[in-house]
């Protein structure tokens, strides 16, 4: 007996396989948009926080994921993701944690005079920028099935 899909099968069984991407993306767009108005508003606490004697950096860095987190939102929004962009989004997560990982263990970290909390800081925002691009690689593989 042969299984015959109907159009409508076929993309309800597209939609599905985009859904979990999908959630993955808006999750760590919410996430990215959060954290950028988060280092916008809270800008002198993290600085201080992190041990910086200088603010200028925290704004532009939330500036850098409210925008990122527009693009992810660009993205997410399509029927079907656009792999290519899933992949640029995964290679920005996977960017932002060797940059985090730059930060906490080579030696610039004297240099920036991270504290002990703004290194913890560092590497649980790491992590959880891990995790969006572990189910977006996991979405993205599961489209392509």
């Amino acid at each position: 007996m042969t299984n015959i899909n109907t159009p409508s099968q076929t993309i309800s069984a597209n939609t599905s396989k985009a859904s979990f991407l999908k959630k993955a993306l808006y999750a760590n767009a919410i996430f990215s948009g959060i954290s950028g108005l988060d280092f916008i508003i809270f800008n002198t606490q993290i600085t201080n926080f992190l041990g910086w004697s200088t603010n200028s950096l925290i704004p532009v860095i939330g500036v850098g994921l409210i925008l990122f987190a527009i693009f992810i939102v660009m993205v997410a929004r399509a029927y079907k993701p656009n792999p290519a962009l899933v992949k640029t989004i995964i290679a920005s997560d996977v960017a932002w944690i060797v940059l985090s990982c730059v930060v906490i263990f080579l030696p610039i970290t004297n240099l920036l005079g991270l504290t002990t909390g703004g290194k913890w800081a560092v590497a649980i925002l790491a992590d959880i920028v891990l995790i969006f691009a572990v189910l977006q690689f996991l979405g993205l593989r599961r489209l392509n099935t």
